[in-house]
């Protein structure tokens, strides 16, 4: 997928971006994109990564 090509609305979520792979790996995707977010921003969005996009940028930056 080219991210750069895409268009990106508030119905968008972040499961859309790996949608054609086994629950496993959906699952390691899961735990690494939480801990990206994490480590870089300190924020733990466990409780609102199942959210739209825009909900979890507002959760990242209150």
């Amino acid at each position: 997928m080219d991210f750069y090509e895409g268009f990106y609305s508030d119905e968008t979520y972040l499961e859309h971006f790996y949608c054609d792979v086994d629950d496993d790996k959906k699952g390691r995707i899961k735990k690494g994109i939480i801990e990206k977010v994490k480590s870089y921003y300190g924020v733990d969005i466990r409780e609102v990564y199942d959210f739209a996009l825009a909900d979890v940028f507002q959760f990242i930056h209150r």
